[in-house]
């Protein structure tokens, strides 16, 4: 039952932005997320879109371990949503998903993915 709850009928699911700051090496900054931890709904039919304050700066997100998406790297040429997580993921409000932000510097926040 869980997984036909997970059929979905929209093409797009709904994009939960994630808005990364780059670092600055000059003054020794890192990255910044304006979430530490992103929460996506399977109910909701939601995906996770990471996109940048600065557009020309590129970025990468690297999954550690078992990422709860179909894949484990995104970035900001073209491969910036996450899509819906995979049919094997059970929702887990406790069970966070660590990844890597790479954007002139790197930064460690998580997903959880939730009914």
């Amino acid at each position: 039952m869980a997984i036909a709850a997970r059929t979905a009928v929209n093409p797009n699911p709904t994009p939960i932005t994630v808005t990364i700051t780059p670092g600055d090496p000059r003054t020794n900054t890192k990255p910044a997320v304006d979430t530490g931890r992103a929460r996506i709904s399977l109910n909701l039919d939601q995906e996770v879109l990471w996109q940048c304050t600065d557009p020309t700066q590129p970025f990468k997100i690297i999954f550690k371990g078992n990422s709860p998406f179909h894949d484990r790297v995104f970035y900001n040429n073209g491969k910036n949503r996450s899509g819906r997580p995979r049919p094997d993921v059970n929702p887990d409000s406790e069970l966070p998903y660590a990844y890597t932000v790479i954007c002139n510097g790197e930064l460690d926040p998580d997903v959880i993915v939730e009914n």
